[in-house]
């Protein structure tokens, strides 16, 4: 849960830059090999992405009218997989 904060910290900061550009659109490569449970593991969790995904909307909804496409990178695992994009999905709805 540490590094999920930390890492969610570290993008909200990076989208406060990202808002003086003005995006047309926020095209978003989410891949998960930093799930705790994947082989590129920052150790986050399966509610992070969740998360991860819902800033990012509400970052999109807020600089270009809710523009916003998702571009699934994966990770290896295809359980994992399944959870992450429902967490995303759920988060969108």
């Amino acid at each position: 849960l540490r590094d999920d904060e930390a890492y969610i910290n570290r993008l909200r900061e990076t989208l406060e830059k990202f808002r003086g550009f003005k995006p047309d659109i926020v095209v978003h490569f989410l891949g998960h090999d930093t799930h705790a449970w994947e082989y590129g593991s920052l150790s986050l969790s399966t509610g992070f992405f969740g998360t991860l995904a819902s800033e990012v909307r509400d970052f999109a909804e807020d600089v270009c009218d809710g523009r916003y496409v998702i571009i699934h990178g994966g990770g290896a695992d295809p359980e994992i997989t399944s959870r992450v994009l429902q967490m995303v999905l759920d988060a969108l709805v």
